[in-house]
């Protein structure tokens, strides 16, 4: 009999450039390494609620029971109802980041060997582990969004400059 890795379901709230998803993503094995798989293009949630980001725009928010997001596009994840186990590293470091859909205010995990000047290009992953969060929104969001975490995932392809909190 074959054992299977453990699976675990999360209610995730997603940022892309252009939309916000709300709905359930369900993870096998570890979270970090499951999202950062490099084979795995797109993340799948389930039990989705869908809203653009244009201001003013024509489209209208919308639900489906289940869609696939390019991993790639994602700016932001967030657990809003619980906050997942993950392994950080020691050394934190505050930073202001800047996004295509906000600015953020948090703790990146660094190796102690880190040079900080330019740290994201020496991280792996695509989804980074941000910790003591508070994201500043360019737009006001049509679904709820949780601006302040403990802990949330930001893409690394969508930091577009940062500097030091301090």
């Amino acid at each position: 009999m074959e054992r299977r890795p453990p699976t675990q379901t999360y209610s995730v709230q997603v940022l892309t450039p252009s939309y916000q998803f709300a709905g359930n993503l369900e993870v096998i094995g570890s979270l970090i390494e499951f999202l950062n798989d490099s084979s795995r293009d797109g993340l799948v949630l389930t039990d989705v609620h869908i809203a653009p980001l244009t201001p003013g725009g024509t489209l209208k928010d919308l639900a489906r029971s289940s869609i696939t997001v390019r991993r790639d596009e994602i700016v932001f994840i967030s657990f809003p109802d619980l906050q997942p186990e993950v392994r950080t590293l020691q050394r934190k470091e505050y930073y202001i980041a800047y996004t295509p859909v906000a600015v953020v205010k948090c703790a990146f995990h660094l190796l102690a060997e880190t040079i900080t000047t330019d740290f994201v290009t020496s991280m792996t992953g695509d989804l980074l582990p941000i910790s003591e969060v508070h994201v500043f929104l360019f737009t006001p969001s049509r679904l709820p969004f949780q601006d302040r975490a403990d802990l949330m995932l930001i893409g690394k392809r969508h930091i577009q400059f940062y500097h030091s909190a301090i």
